[in-house]
């Protein structure tokens, strides 16, 4: 079947919150970050990912 002929994929409408994340989730994605990235710009995104970032559970292993 050519793809041209498929139906579009539908997204919605309405925007998407990063902050509404799970923590784990967010947590998840913050991982991929490096120590600096973290304490000098994710941190200060919003609320919900300064508690991510503060939590424990993001420090147990750090890579220097």
């Amino acid at each position: 079947m050519d793809s041209s002929s498929s139906s579009p994929m539908k997204y919605e409408d309405k925007p998407r919150n990063w902050a509404e994340l799970l923590p784990e989730l967010t947590a998840s994605i913050l991982h991929r970050l490096g120590v600096v990235e973290i304490l000098e710009n994710a941190q200060k995104v919003c609320r919900p990912w300064r508690r991510v970032c503060k939590d424990p559970s993001m420090w147990r292993k750090i890579d220097m």
